[in-house]
């Protein structure tokens, strides 16, 4: 039997080239009587289908009762048909409840963004690159504008909060501005707790970027990552279309290339959703986002900051003289706590001479926890999750309620 495909070859190699059945035969590689058939039809005739007599047409009947009653699965069903004297097989009875009962597939809302309301985040990753001599896990930032599609990509080698929030602020400039919220899905470097029913607990560093930069958080529901099926999409995509038979020589070579794919394929391909490209779509869209920061926040710039719960505001206890640097052994005296002052005695930049000013002072200094007990002075390690890394000042000394030792630090870096 032929299809219609072969049908139209027949009748066009017969009218446009004059061809007899034996020749047709032969190009098409068809018998001749075939194709002699095809040649007195004016259209094609398919052949109708003869339906048989099947062992499970005495149970037809049964089969839907019961699945009516009760959702049984096939296996159920068989085994009740065993016991009535049905002899078929397994894979029978298994497509007729499937043609029955279809498989249900779940429903999803569409959700519908209006021009900078909003971006969606994530990460990927895509198994191990070269960095230096030798490798790490390769991971890629995305972050998509819900509207426009535009995508941004970025490569890193880890998913500290460090690289979360300087890829946030990378996206922004890319787009020329900032959405009105981010989507982001429950991962600890944007909620650090998720209770149904309860407002979730946001990462404090992450919560004061989205407040400095001028967004607000939004994060799905626990185990809801359709929720934010645009940068879902996105993540595979680039796995897809720009990783997959990529040879990545060197972690150095992926920055200028997912530049120049994200400039000439994936944002201005016409999507498949909006049949528009990304970035004819961004044009509209760049007016509605909000203003960059006039000062960016530097992701690195929160990493000391603690609670002002957690200081103590009366306990002295013992501080090294001054922090370890790189190269330099710890100070063996140490000196009491309380406010520091500094003066910059040299003003070149490779090295500097900070007088330090070490008093008792009213001003809450080191949190509870850092404190060490009678038996045992604090230790520069255990001072190092707030002890900044160039002197600087941490409170100012009063000269009503604080005398103060002077001693004079030497550091290899110049005062902010």
């Amino acid at each position: 039997m032929i299809d219609y495909h072969q049908f139209a070859q027949i009748k066009d190699l017969h009218k446009r080239q004059g061809l007899k059945a034996a020749q047709i035969a032969s190009t098409l590689g068809l018998d001749s009587r075939t194709v002699a058939y095809g040649l007195r039809q004016e259209r094609l005739r398919p052949r109708r289908r003869t339906e048989r007599a099947s062992k499970l047409d005495p149970f037809k009947p049964q089969i839907r009762q019961m699945l009516e009653t009760y959702p049984y699965s096939a296996a159920q069903v068989l085994q009740r048909l065993r016991e009535e004297g049905f002899t078929g097989g397994y894979s029978m009875v298994k497509a007729y409840v499937r043609m029955v009962r279809p498989r249900p597939t779940p429903a999803f809302l569409k959700l519908a963004f209006a021009p900078g309301e909003c971006a969606q985040v994530d990460w990927g990753a895509f198994g191990s690159v070269r960095v230096g001599q030798t490798r790490r896990r390769l991971s890629f930032f995305v972050m998509v504008l819900c509207y426009s599609r535009l995508m941004y990509v970025e490569f890193t080698v880890s998913q500290t909060m460090e690289h979360f929030l300087a890829c946030h602020q990378h996206a922004f400039e890319a787009f020329g501005g900032v959405p009105g919220s981010v989507m982001v899905d429950n991962l600890k470097s944007a909620v650090l707790k998720r209770t149904p029913g309860e407002a979730p607990v946001f990462n404090p560093r992450y919560a004061d970027f989205a407040r400095h930069t001028g967004f607000r958080i939004v994060p799905c529901n626990v185990g809801k990552g359709n929720e934010k099926g645009r940068v879902e999409n996105a993540v595979g995509y680039v796995k897809k279309n720009f990783l997959a038979g990529l040879d990545i020589a060197d972690f150095s070579m992926l920055a200028p290339a997912v530049k120049h794919w994200l400039d000439t394929v994936a944002n201005v391909r016409i999507h498949g959703e909006t049949r528009k490209p990304p970035l004819e779509l961004w044009q509209s869209e760049k007016a509605h986002l909000g203003p960059l920061p006039l000062h960016p926040l530097s992701p690195r710039s929160l990493r000391y900051a603690l609670p002002g719960s957690f200081a103590s505001p009366s306990t002295p206890t013992a501080i090294p003289s001054r922090p370890t640097w790189p190269g330099r052994s710890s100070p063996s005296k140490p000196i009491p706590i309380g406010s520091v002052s500094t003066t910059n005695t040299n003003s070149s930049p490779d090295t500097c001479e900070a007088t330090t000013a070490m008093a008792i002072s009213k001003t809450p200094i080191i949190p509870n926890r850092y404190l060490s007990s009678a038996k045992k002075p604090v230790t520069t390690s255990s001072l190092r999750a707030f002890w900044p890394s160039h002197p600087r000042p941490i409170s100012t000394p009063d000269s009503s309620n604080s005398v103060a030792s002077t001693r004079t630090i030497t550091c290899e870096r110049s005062l902010p």
